[in-house]
């Protein structure tokens, strides 16, 4: 469980991170082997018909400015998200199904899953191939059955800023897992209007200009031989499986009233 820290904690923890805190999704069961797009021209489709709260341009230019944040982040990638447009299907890795290659996002008003809780803000779900640790698919849900989400800058008080939820989950798409440091894009918990995630945190450049280097090859194993041991996840993952090359990742809303705890994914 994760507390709403005081500011003097949040210092703390700033200054304990390590210089490279980043994290990466590695294979169930293999914790040296990470997971990776083998080609970098990655393409994301957005069901936008699927929502009736947000209008649907306002939604794609929160998603296209998510990722453009990733796009040649750092001057030092080769890394491309591009929008492929409307999505055929509301269907994702999450309802289970044969894979189909579309990495897709849709926003659930009313379908949430009792198995990933009402917390969670949005919910990656990553196909890949066990052997090889090769991305082949992965989806984003976007839980509006319980969240109130929002295109307004800055976000109403007691919204969830697009934007910033899906700048996170793209993270997720590239095989990046939750950051121990609290000022990346990729930490694992968000309050209430928070507009922070919109922008790259040294750490979240870090990542993916280790992982996806210009003109070289992604490493294959992890940690890194020059990372800090003192790298690790914040928090538990929630786990849904479909078949068996599947691995979900998350973030969840921090709450805002002083005291209270939200669950750490």
């Amino acid at each position: 469980m994760i507390r709403r820290a005081a500011s003097i904690v949040i210092l703390v923890l700033a200054i304990a991170a390590p210089a490279r805190a980043y994290v990466r999704t590695t294979v169930d069961g293999s914790s040296d082997r990470p997971i990776f797009w083998m080609d970098r021209a990655i393409g994301v489709e957005l069901a936008s018909a699927a929502s009736t709260t947000i209008a649907p341009t306002d939604l794609r230019a929160a998603l296209d400015r998510s990722l453009a944040t990733w796009t040649h982040a750092g001057g030092c990638t080769d890394v491309v998200l591009t929008d492929t447009g409307e999505a055929l299907s509301t269907t994702t890795n999450l309802d289970g199904g044969p894979i189909d290659h579309h990495n897709r996002v849709v926003v659930r008003e009313s379908d949430w899953p009792a198995l990933v809780g009402p917390e969670t803000l949005a919910l990656t779900t990553v196909v890949y191939d066990r052997t090889t640790g090769a991305i082949l698919d992965a989806d984003t849900d976007m839980n509006a059955t319980t969240h109130t989400f929002s295109v307004t800058d800055p976000p109403g008080p007691t919204d969830d800023d697009v934007q910033n939820t899906l700048t996170h989950e793209m993270g997720h798409l590239l095989g990046f897992a939750h950051s121990p440091d609290p000022h990346a894009t990729m930490y694992a918990t968000a309050a209430l209007a928070e507009t922070s995630k919109r922008v790259l945190g040294t750490d979240d450049v870090n990542a993916i200009c280790d992982t996806y280097p210009t003109g070289a090859p992604t490493p294959t194993t992890w940690p890194p031989p020059m990372a800090s041991s003192g790298c690790a996840i914040a928090g538990r993952t929630h786990a849904a499986l479909v078949g068996t090359l599947l691995v979900s990742v998350v973030i969840v809303r921090r709450r805002r009233r002083a005291g209270a705890r939200a669950p750490s994914a």
